[in-house]
């Protein structure tokens, strides 16, 4: 079975307004247990990327200044998922951020990304994971005292090392973490915890 992790960087939160600026897809193959391939490009969003987004991601207005337009962004994006057809389409909190930026892009842009095959969102899976007791240790928490399960923080736990925002590196990532907690799920203690 493939898997099509992706991620997406964009101006903003919100996904009829603001622009993308990278996007970075990793197909996970399940029955090898490995990336077969990878996808990155960065976008011009034709607007300025403001501080806080260039803090948040470290992408600047001159790292994309020479980049593809939102359009052909997606139409590269668009031919590099077809040529794999994945049968799932995964990432973290896709099924609240990302989907919803590919539906409007394909609308928009006339690209046909099919969205409507199975979704793994690894916010989700965590979320599963954490109420059967299995992350053990885990102690990752928001000022309000609740769990939180930012990539960020399931990196830490991991021992992946630190996230930077980059869509490429959180897909990378997200994989490592997709793996480690059907691990858990499995009872695999080759994890070493």
């Amino acid at each position: 079975m493939k898997y099509l992790f992706f991620d997406l960087e964009t101006t903003g939160f919100s996904h009829t307004s603001d622009k993308v600026i990278e996007i970075a897809a990793a197909v996970y193959d399940e029955d090898l247990g490995e990336i077969i391939d990878t996808f990155q490009t960065f976008i011009n969003p034709g607007v300025t990327i403001s501080e806080k987004i260039t803090e948040i991601t470290s992408i600047t207005n001159e790292m994309v200044k020479n980049a593809p337009t939102e359009q052909r962004g997606f139409e590269l994006f668009d031919k590099f998922v077809k040529n794999y057809s994945p049968d799932v389409l995964a990432g973290h909190n896709i099924k609240s951020f990302d989907i919803k930026w590919l539906d409007v892009r394909n609308d928009r842009f006339n690209t046909n990304i099919n969205t409507n095959i199975t979704l793994v969102d690894t916010l989700e899976m965590v979320r599963a994971t954490a109420k059967k007791g299995l992350l053990v240790g885990y102690n990752f928490t928001t000022k309000t005292g609740r769990p939180s399960f930012t990539l960020q923080n399931l990196m830490k736990y991991f021992e992946l090392g630190e996230q930077n925002h980059r869509a490429i590196d959180d897909v990378l990532n997200n994989v490592v973490v997709f793996k480690k907690l059907t691990d858990l799920e499995k009872n695999d203690t080759s994890l070493g915890f």
